[in-house]
């Protein structure tokens, strides 16, 4: 619609170079310049440590850095959304969202879409160790599964997980909605502006004050004088709540303590946070095939011409692989299966490994260069998260990152998850197909085979207790952060800020649940609907919604008095 103007904030930057466009350069984006770089508080159910949690800081936000898979989960896993948001937010009512923004490389179905943006499509990169995984898995008697978001099946098996890319190239909402409309008149992005406060009239959104991230410079952007003029807050489920909070949205008390006026008393603000822990068991091999081997030079761990070249020019080669595209969903226990719940675990196969227990560390420090060893790993994920965090104000600076709490393990279920999910992956392992792809099996690196004062041979035959201190010593962020600003709790169905008029949340903060699969496929579907109730909305519903008739100003660009900046 032409008629209506569009201002777009974004802190960071236009996402460019290679580390962006390669799948397998996701090892170069974490705490890089697209990376927010949040780090939890101590956390004490994970060996009192500091969880990592790369969020990406681009247009296009964390489709910029994530590992490009794409699983939806299950009906059953939206139980929980259509409880929050209404029969509107069930699984068959959301279908349409899914198929409208997916450009499926298979046979449509009943569940899949073929004219969206977001191409989804498996891997052109096969690894001959990946391929072993999945005879290991067959050999052992799993289920293969072709199409995990086939929602007629079960989710359980062994396959291929598709992954977000075309021609090779990392395909995000930056690459397929934004860039291709950035010619339009009455849209406006303004990159490196920094949302520091939603500005309101009473209870109504009016604007948003930003800060220039070169200069601390402030300004004010307003919105035009229409009942359907609107904030969309799209900061992700750590920024988000932070900054509903900061424009006194939030926990009366909380705001109190940090001498923010109360615009709404909104208590379960930054609660409800869930992301999937993870941990890892590789192995080195004795042959030369790794995915790393296909990547950098032996020596000295820099990045092969070839393979470069091969990527550059053709689309083609092991940097057209997030690493991690081969794995399966699976029951961690007969408990997780007699529970009659969907999958507890995800395994991610890598047919490469780096140096460190701590996943998201390792991929961090094949970034940095150097000898990569040759080996494999298998990353297990508490799929569908017991445990709940939160997010919280350190200060009321908006440039002081926010308190967060993951509170990995704090649930028994996900520690044993986890556990369980070693021993399957070490039956994988162990089965043979996998060692005789990679020219022999060598030794455990993760967790070592004497890990402290703890000899640990075979994981079936350690005790519960010395696999759960290495969990908890080593588990990391399987980058799923979700339910900030829930449905029911902090938002309503149509998305929009309870007790607040022109403002709404439009990203994964808003979920009630976290699916069992990866979040970025319930993103852009979360978008693709609140696309359409904007277009939809109802103006009478709108105009009695408004808490005021106080006339809006028009937009612009207004800056604060010469002199007043920003400061950390």
């Amino acid at each position: 619609d032409e008629g209506k103007r569009v201002l777009m904030l974004e802190a960071g930057a236009v996402p460019s170079g290679v580390e962006v466009a390669a799948p397998a350069a996701l090892t170069k984006l974490f705490n890089s310049r697209f990376d927010w770089s949040f780090r939890s508080e101590s956390e004490a159910a994970a060996g009192d440590r500091s969880i990592f949690l790369c969020r990406g800081k681009a247009l296009g936000g964390s489709s910029n850095t994530n590992a490009m898979l794409y699983n939806r989960g299950t009906p059953q896993d939206f139980q929980a959304w259509e409880e929050a948001g209404g029969s509107e937010w069930g699984w068959e009512s959301l279908l349409k969202y899914y198929k409208k923004h997916e450009n499926f490389d298979g046979p449509a179905g009943d569940f899949h879409g073929k004219k969206g943006p977001i191409s989804v499509q498996h891997s052109g990169y096969k690894s001959p160790i990946s391929e072993a995984f999945l005879d290991a898995c067959e050999k052992l008697g799993y289920n293969p599964n072709d199409d995990f978001d086939n929602w007629k099946e079960a989710q359980e098996g062994y396959g291929r997980f598709r992954v977000t890319s075309k021609n090779g190239r990392r395909v995000s909402a930056h690459t397929a909605y934004l860039k291709p409309v950035l010619g339009r008149k009455n849209l406006e992005v303004v990159t490196e502006s920094r949302a520091t406060r939603v500005l309101f009239e009473d209870a109504k959104a009016v604007g948003v004050e930003f800060a220039r991230v070169d200069t601390g410079e402030i300004a004010n952007a307003y919105l035009t004088y229409d009942t359907k003029a609107e904030v969309l807050l799209s900061a992700g489920a750590v920024a988000s709540p932070q900054l509903l909070m900061l424009s006194g949205v939030g926990p009366s008390e909380h705001l109190a303590e940090h001498g923010i006026r109360l615009v709404q008393d909104a208590p379960s603000v930054g609660s409800g946070l869930r992301d999937q822990p993870a941990c890892l068991i590789s192995y080195n091999i004795d042959g030369k095939n790794s995915i790393t081997d296909h990547i950098f030079r032996p020596k000295s761990g820099k990045l092969r011409r070839t393979t470069l070249l091969n990527f550059a020019l053709r689309g083609k080669g092991a940097l057209t692989s997030p690493g991690c595209e081969q794995g399966g969903f699976f029951y961690s226990s007969s408990e997780a299966r007699e529970a009659g719940r969907d999958p507890d675990l995800q395994l991610r196969f890598v047919p490469g490994r780096g140096d460190s227990a701590d996943g998201v560390q390792s991929y961090e420090n094949l970034g940095k260069g150097g000898h990569v060893a040759s080996g494999v790993t298998f990353q297990c994920i508490a799929v569908r998260p017991r445990s709940v965090g939160s997010v919280s104000l350190k200060s009321s600076n908006p440039l002081d990152a926010p308190a967060i709490k993951t509170n990995f393990l704090e649930d028994a279920a996900d520690i044993k998850t986890l556990r369980e999910g070693m021993r399957l992956a070490e039956k994988i392992a162990r089965q043979g197909a996998i060692g005789q792809a990679a020219g022999g099996l060598g030794r455990r690196t993760f967790p070592s085979e004497l890990y402290g004062s703890l000899k640990m041979s075979t994981l079936a035959e350690t005790p519960d207790e010395a696999l759960d201190e290495y969990i908890r010593e080593s588990v990391h962020s399987a980058n799923a952060v979700v339910g900030t600003c829930a449905m029911d709790k902090v938002v309503d169905g149509e998305l929009r800020v309870k007790g607040i008029s022109h403002l709404r949340v439009v990203d994964a903060s808003v979920m009630p649940s976290l699916p069992g699969g990866q979040a970025c496929s319930h993103v852009y579907m979360i978008a693709e609907k609140a696309a359409d109730m904007l277009i939809n909305r109802d103006e009478k519903a709108i105009a009695e919604a408004e808490t005021g008739k106080a006339q809006l100003r028009t937009v612009e660009l207004k800056h604060t008095p010469a002199g007043e900046k920003l400061e950390k």
